[in-house]
């Protein structure tokens, strides 16, 4: 995460402490430290699936910050989140299994591109994870968020935590 974005805020309220980080970073560090991702190997990917694809990207438990492979172009030329989020399902009305299909390709796209050797899969749509996991082929595992659609959350207070004695 930026500390250059912290210290912009701080310049602005010059009385308060801030520490930014990215919602699918912070979902990412809660379930690498106190979640499934917690002994995991490798490369990981924590995929939120929500208004948009977010990505938190770690190796061997290390953060690699502010990689948002949501943001990549899809086919017709804009991001992938469009394409394939949970907004993407409800904008276009999507059955379950329709919606699966686009994810599946994100996720495969996501392996030919990144090489993980694990994906966690969090946010909103984590919920419905049996419902749409058997409409899935890609070959990497995957593991469904323990904390869900509150990763972020705590995810955001192990980081603030961690940089109170910076």
């Amino acid at each position: 995460m930026d500390v250059q974005d912290d210290e912009l805020f701080e310049t602005a309220y010059p009385n308060t402490k801030f520490h930014i980080g990215n919602n699918a970073d912070l979902a990412g560090l809660a379930e690498m430290q106190l979640g499934v991702g917690n002994g995991l190997k490798g490369k990981v990917i924590m995929v939120t699936i929500g208004t948009g694809l977010g990505t938190g990207v770690f190796y061997n438990g290390i953060l690699i910050a502010n990689i948002e492979m949501g943001r990549v172009l899809y086919k017709n030329g804009e991001s992938i989140e469009f394409f394939a989020s949970g907004l993407a399902r409800k904008k276009d009305n999507l059955k379950l299994k329709e919606w699966a299909g686009r994810f599946d390709y994100f996720l495969t796209h996501l392996k030919r591109i990144m090489s993980p050797d694990h994906f966690i899969i969090g946010g909103g749509l984590s919920k419905k994870y049996k419902k749409f996991s058997s409409y899935l082929s890609v070959d990497v595992p995957l593991w469904v968020a323990h904390f869900e659609n509150d990763a972020g959350i705590i995810g955001a207070a192990l980081y603030a935590e961690s940089r109170l004695n910076i």
